[in-house]
């Protein structure tokens, strides 16, 4: 157990780099316009991922008959994915410029971290990102034991409901992407905020009128998984859309805020589940409330950035 934990960490640590620096490569080289648009459809495709690698796992481990072994596959992924990046992806730091790249490229990561912490564009959106996770993790943190006891379904049932989410989730992404280049960046991020408050307020409503039944679970559960196709990828390229020097540490730390916060409603929801769905109902419809509050700070800061 001891080396698995090590070398979690240690894979933990590499994988981060994809999620962050893509993005920063994506906003080297595009429009604050064109990010939202090409990080959509990036995160359609990362939405696939967790439809993808159970089944990828379920076969790896019926070829070798050895879990362990699974890491034979992962170990393959990462030379794949090492060698066109080595061979064919260059440089974009120096892609493009602004008027302050000069002077921000000298800046320590701390004066970095303190102009992103300062920009309630910047805060706004990671806590948009960190509430849509939290409400995500909440509900994942006990949907599995709670859709067997409730419902009946066992895991394969719930790993199929959770695939075809995930495929709702991948097509909201992409749908987004195209709106923002028609409508705005920040009146697609709204409709993904009022679809969400809309799931967290059905959450709670539905279950208190008629309980778990099939309509009051999944019907909350599409509307999340289909705002948040328009949520996180709107969210992020608000993020990184700021000064392009600080594009790598702005979505570094986006991620941080996101996946941190996210991680505490996760166990908080699994600290306080004894069987009764109805807290776990209330902590979705708070995330939710709180990533409007969220949207309304980065109106704020779009305010006075024209004022």
């Amino acid at each position: 157990i001891n080396a698995l934990i090590i070398a979690r960490f240690l894979q933990g640590t590499g994988g981060s780099v994809g999620s962050v620096i893509s993005r920063a490569i994506i906003r080297d080289t595009t429009s604050p316009e064109q990010s939202a648009k090409a990080l959509s459809r990036v995160t359609a495709i990362m939405g696939s991922a967790p439809m993808i690698a159970p089944v990828i796992g379920g076969l790896a481990y019926q070829f070798f008959g050895n879990p362990n072994d699974i890491f034979i596959i992962t170990a393959i992924f990462g030379i794949v994915v090492l060698v066109p990046i080595f061979f064919k992806i260059p440089e974009t730091k120096e892609t493009k410029k602004d008027d302050l790249t000069q002077t921000v490229q000298k800046d320590t990561w701390l004066e970095k971290y303190k102009y992103l912490l300062s920009s309630k564009i910047f805060l706004g959106s990671s806590f948009i990102y960190a509430f849509t996770t939290g409400g995500f993790f909440s509900f994942l943190a006990v949907g599995s034991t709670v859709f067997s006891k409730e419902l009946g379904i066992e895991a394969t049932g719930f790993g199929v409901m959770w695939s075809l989410m995930t495929i709702l989730y991948s097509l909201s992404s992409f749908i987004s992407g195209n709106l923002s280049e028609k409508y705005g960046l920040m009146k697609v991020l709204l409709s993904g905020v009022i679809i969400n408050l809309a799931a967290g307020s059905l959450f709670f409503l539905l279950f208190y009128i008629a309980g778990f039944t099939y309509l009051t679970i999944i019907l909350p559960l599409v509307l999340m998984f289909f705002g948040h196709g328009f949520l996180v990828p709107m969210s992020t390229a608000n993020a990184v859309s700021g000064k392009l020097a600080v594009a790598g540490a702005s979505s570094g730390l986006y991620s941080s805020i996101g996946l941190t916060i996210g991680g505490l409603f996760s166990i908080l929801s699994g600290a306080i589940y004894d069987g009764n769905f109805s807290p776990i109902a209330a902590i979705i419809m708070i995330s939710t409330m709180l990533c409007a509050l969220s949207y309304l700070l980065v109106q704020s800061g779009e305010r006075s950035r024209f004022d």
